[in-house]
């Protein structure tokens, strides 16, 4: 698909909303606005079997929100947001948050409201930068190396976050390790 002419010259365009639209894939016209750091498309259902692989093309992003867009896997074209700052997952339907996101600039994830059973903390680990973990609302939850046996990072998390069975937050949590 072409892009719309109104963005055809927006070379500085970086903000962009598209949410509850009825998107059935990640529009690949925004592939063109190279300059865009912030992408709202929450509230998209049928993106969740749609194509999200343009995503890998917008380099510039540092926020990016997908929320209830049905995704029952995280997108593996995020790995290559390697700026990303922003994550925003929740209600859609992930079972699992995979290592390979682009951890090293990552401030906040939001992943509440899913079906993650558990967050595993080596990926945790990579995210320096991360300040807000919201991964409330999902199934009993457990952190791998907070709750589950055999741990490398058992302590540096403990001192760090507060869980329950349903709610893991953590504020400046990784700056120790």
């Amino acid at each position: 698909m072409d892009p719309p002419n109104c963005l055809l010259n927006a070379h500085k365009l970086t903000s962009i909303r598209l949410s509850g639209n009825f998107y059935s894939a990640v529009p690949i016209y925004l592939s063109s606005v190279t300059a865009l750091q912030s992408l709202h498309i929450a509230n998209n259902a049928a993106i969740g079997s749609g194509c999200t692989a343009c995503l890998s093309l917008l380099t510039a992003l540092t926020k990016l929100v997908m929320q209830q867009c049905n995704l029952s896997a995280v997108p593996q074209s995020l790995t290559a947001l390697s700026r990303l700052k922003w994550l925003c997952l929740s209600r859609n339907r992930l079972e699992s948050v995979p290592e390979g996101l682009p951890w090293q600039h990552l401030e906040l994830l939001h992943l509440r409201g899913n079906q993650l059973k558990c967050v595993p903390c080596d990926a945790l680990s990579k995210a320096v930068q991360l300040e807000t973990v919201d991964c409330g609302d999902n199934l009993p939850l457990q952190v791998r190396g907070l709750l589950c046996p055999n741990s490398s990072c058992h302590s540096s998390l403990s001192t760090s976050c507060a869980v329950t069975e349903t709610h893991f937050a953590c504020r400046s949590l990784l700056h120790a390790l």
